[in-house]
């Protein structure tokens, strides 16, 4: 332990409090990178740095930790960026030990015991969440049997963070919310009436089963930055009618927003109040243009910083006419898209985005199920994912995908095989297959020895045996 805690007294001052942070987690879990992300930057402890974002800034500060080996990887994004962490339990024990003596944070193991101190973390025996993190927050703990009364004292209003995800509804105005007028993150399970009161509010997540109402208030909290609906919201009709009159929204700071339905033009211009919008996960229909009388795909292409998109199609049946071509902010980096039909001319639209480097397909329908990709398109392309992708046929050549870095075919039923011309890219690290042909299978691993032959031993190909087609 005296060797370990060397790690710890040798690190910088601002990765210190960062990394003793990780106390408030329960041992042996894996931790979303996103949610740790968002408590460090609510309770402050991203150092602001020009030309960067504190997302990024954070990013950095934990890419430290693992090269330090204190932090361990627990699962990696498609763009090869962490996607959750955890800790060896020999460290999470000294990390908690260190909290307490520099009076960071203390641990009560009695879910109905309070510590009255400026950082505290609570672990409820009782909680099935165990990845809910807390400190300067509180875990969901309270029982129907318990009155919530007990629990806040003077001192807790000052907290920052606040985790009642999975606390009912009826406990919140007991809790007295609205005097937690420096709270920065919030997580409940839907969205509490005192919610107009907090001025300092960054992160909302909503924990909800259906469908939320998205309230004008949200619209018009300054510093709102995250905003996350597990089950999916839309904007209130109020919402609607104030952008049907040009009336603006204060949205200026909100950079993610996820899971948001899209069905009327109202909801674009909403959008339009959110000039720095770097993530975005929504679900569409298409929309009735009443200046041009026809459908159209809605326009997010105005969304000049929006760096990943998630968009899920559901169709409108009573729409006969083909809405047309769906153009995309030309800074995307990330583009998912699920239940398209795409033409090819759609696919060259995307194949042009300029800094395009992760690609995911999911139960898409190509026109005519050949895919023949064309050159100059697809330029930036590290990770392509076909999901339930609807081709049989597919000609490309090697410079079509010349930073190709992973590919991963997915239930393309359909498919005959891999164009052997991958075998030449020479970016190429990995091929997964999952439930496609034989054939498909067959051609993965001879484009893997064919890499081979020419002295690259570093192509792995994965294939998953399960509901392989002949």
């Amino acid at each position: 332990m005296d060797i370990l805690e060397l790690s710890y007294k040798h690190l910088p001052v601002h990765l210190k409090p960062c990394f003793l942070y990780f106390g408030v987690f329960q041992e042996d879990i894996e931790i979303p990178i996103g949610k740790l992300i968002a408590l460090w930057i609510a309770k402050g402890l991203i150092e602001k740095q020009e030309q960067k974002s504190l997302e990024d800034v954070a990013h950095d500060y934990l890419m430290d930790l693992i090269g330090r080996s204190l932090i361990l990887i627990a699962k990696i994004k498609s763009d090869g960026r962490v996607k959750a962490c955890n800790m060896h339990d020999l460290l999470h024990d000294m990390c908690l030990r260190i909290a307490e003596q520099e009076d960071f944070l203390k641990v009560i193991q009695n879910e109905l015991s309070i510590c009255d101190k400026h950082h505290m973390s609570i672990h409820s025996y009782s909680n099935t969440s165990c990845s809910r993190p807390s400190g300067l927050h509180v875990r969901p703990f309270l029982h129907q049997s318990l009155n919530p009364s007990t629990f806040i004292s003077g001192s807790l209003e000052l907290l920052r963070i606040f985790d009642m995800s999975t606390t009912n509804m009826e406990h919140y105005d007991q809790i007295g919310i609205r005097r937690f007028v420096h709270l920065r993150y919030l997580a409940v399970s839907c969205i509490p009436s005192s919610t107009a009161s907090l001025h300092n509010l960054e992160f909302l997540l909503v924990d909800n089963k259906e469908v939320a109402q998205i309230p004008e208030i949200l619209l018009n909290m300054m510093k709102l930055r995250y905003l996350h609906f597990r089950g999916g919201a839309q904007f209130m009709e109020s919402c609607h009618m104030r952008a049907s009159k040009d009336e603006s929204f204060q949205m200026n700071n909100l950079e993610n927003i996820s899971f948001l339905f899209i069905y009327e033009e109202n909801d674009e211009k909403i959008l339009r109040y959110s000039p720095h919008l770097r993530r975005l996960k929504c679900a569409f229909k298409v929309i009735w243009d009443s200046s041009k009388r026809k459908y159209r795909y809605p326009n997010l292409d105005f969304l000049n910083k929006l760096e990943s998109l998630r968009l899920s199609f559901h169709k409108n049946y009573e729409t006969k006419t083909s809405p047309g071509l769906m153009s995309f902010p030309s800074n995307i980096k990330k583009l998912n898209l699920c239940k398209f039909d795409l033409s090819w001319e759609q696919i060259s639209i995307i194949g042009r985005l300029l800094n395009l480097e992760i690609l995911k397909l999911q139960d898409v329908f190509l026109e005519g199920k050949q895919w023949d990709t064309s050159e100059g398109e697809f330029l930036e392309l590290k990770f392509l994912e076909l999901d339930g992708v609807q081709i049989s046929q597919w000609n490309a050549s090697s410079d079509h995908f010349p930073n190709l870095q992973q590919l991963v075919l997915r239930k393309c039923h359909h498919l005959k095989n891999i164009p052997s011309c991958f075998g030449e890219v020479p970016t190429l690290v990995m091929i997964e297959v999952h439930g496609c042909r034989n054939s498909v299978t067959e051609s993965a691993k001879e484009i893997q020895e064919q890499q081979r032959e020419l002295g690259n031993e570093e192509l792995k190909v994965i294939i998953s045996r399960s509901a392989i087609l002949r």
